[in-house]
């Protein structure tokens, strides 16, 4: 028995206009985040590292090279933490003293008196426009499958939990996270695009190398990725290049610096090591996880790519009986594995990082909710181990262990695991509000 009406003509008009309605909710939700994180931007007065940008930028325009100081406060980091240099590559940069300039020429030239020409507002303007370019994105590219899970995605995002709980920007992450998810886009369509957005990412931030043999895999050509990558960064670098002290002094500064970092902000294995007494940094040594961070990432795309390889063999009839996947395919997926290695391993965690991953999350988790059990790797290696345990298996034998599915599975693993992250994340931060925030050398 119906309540409404449930003829024909309602189910085409739900079909019509409950798309548009999500669509009009999706929008609200962007346009709210954006706001919030204006009237943010216009009440800002100093914090984060506005002093560190305002330094690089006066050395910029000076025409001295800012990664000489550096080197120089990143040789006292232990006695001073907070009197750090610049110690990115010139993205951000760039990007600041252009925003810099124009906010001078608007107060002491034009005499303007405008929030909007404050520079501590246009500095935290490229990563609001970044934070709305990324929600977008996930709209467009989730909502293809699946408008209300979209809708979660973008919701999760524009409210996440670094926002909710500290109720202040997260300065210039959304960037680099932006050029990569479009890098991750174009990767097996257009090798010269995807170059493009990787460098461009690597240029704002480094964190997007640890999903560097992804990109290699992937390319239709790896040597056209790397050239258009190469590009991109040597006509960012050319200003620090005029001579070999100059070029070798960006270099330190911008990459190298960081291997001599200590533990700083709340690494995981910190934390299990400060509040369970299991020793772990002094057991192992301390450039295992500064270079594990990064190179288990790797190990896992390699270790994927694999399992592809087995996978392929095991279809061209080598191993009887085994149908499905072993390894991951889906390139967000594969994406998210060295984020989680990351964040497992590294020494160095601080509140905006857990950032880093989350849109990569959001939609290999919606991906691979919707994969129909045939496509799916834990069926694949489920198979393979059940050869070992019964001689010639029958399709009866397979289907008890994995039943046959002919629909996809429903979306509530994706809605579970985007609130479980969300709650844990946030969970994690509201721990350095009581105090436990590490900066010093073991």
């Amino acid at each position: 028995m119906c309540l409404f009406p449930c003829n024909k003509r309602s189910s085409t008009v739900l079909k019509v206009y409950v798309p548009k309605l999500l669509s009009l909710f999706a929008i609200l939700v962007l346009g709210f985040g954006s706001i919030k994180r204006l009237n943010l931007a216009l009440q800002a007065t100093s914090g984060g590292d506005y002093t560190t940008h305002k330094k690089a930028i006066y050395d910029l325009v000076a025409g001295k090279n800012p990664y000489e100081w550096t080197l120089t406060s990143y040789a006292n980091l232990e006695n001073d933490p907070t009197n750090k240099g610049y110690a990115y590559f010139p993205g951000i940069l760039y990007v600041n003293t252009f925003l810099y300039v124009f906010s001078v020429i608007c107060t002491l030239i034009l005499k303007l008196d405008f929030n909007w020409c404050s520079p501590f507002f246009l500095l935290h303007l490229p990563g609001i426009l970044a934070n709305l370019g990324v929600g977008i994105f996930l709209w467009w590219y989730l909502s293809k499958k699946d408008r209300l899970a979209a809708l979660f995605a973008v919701t999760a995002w524009m409210f996440n939990f670094y926002l909710v709980l500290k109720n202040s920007l997260a300065g210039f992450d959304s960037v680099p996270i932006l050029f990569l998810l479009l890098a991750l886009y174009h990767l097996e369509e257009d090798d010269v695009l995807t170059g493009l957005f990787f460098a461009l990412s690597v240029l704002f931030k480094t964190f997007a190398v640890i999903t560097f043999p992804l990109f290699l895999f992937r390319s239709k050509k790896p040597l056209k990725f790397l050239t258009a990558g190469f590009i991109t960064a040597f006509a960012f670098s050319l200003p620090f290049m005029t001579n070999f002290q100059d070029f070798w002094t960006y270099i330190q500064g911008a990459l190298l610096v960081h291997g001599d970092r200590f533990v700083q902000g709340r690494p995981f294995l910190y934390y299990i090591s400060y509040y369970y007494s299991v020793e772990l940094f002094r057991i192992i040594p301390f450039g295992f996880y500064s270079l594990g961070s990064i190179f288990s990432g790797w190990i896992l795309i390699t270790a994927n790519k694999l399992l592809q390889f087995v996978n392929n063999f095991c279809k061209e009839g080598k191993v009887k009986n085994l149908t499905g996947r072993l390894h991951i395919k889906n390139k967000f997926s594969i994406a998210s594995l060295p984020f989680l290695s990351f964040y497992l391993l590294t020494p160095v965690l601080n509140r905006t990082y857990l950032l880093w991953g989350f849109p990569i999350f959001l939609i290999g988790v919606l991906r691979d909710s919707t994969l129909k059990s045939e496509d799916s790797p834990f069926k694949g290696v489920s198979k393979l181990l059940l050869r070992q345990l019964i001689d010639n298996p029958t399709k009866e034998d397979f289907d008890v262990l994995s039943p046959p599915r002919t629909v996809p599975f429903n979306n509530w693993k994706f809605y579970l695991v985007t609130v479980l992250y969300w709650i844990s994340c946030y969970w994690y931060l509201a721990q350095w509000k009581d105090g436990f925030h590490i900066w010093h050398p073991i």
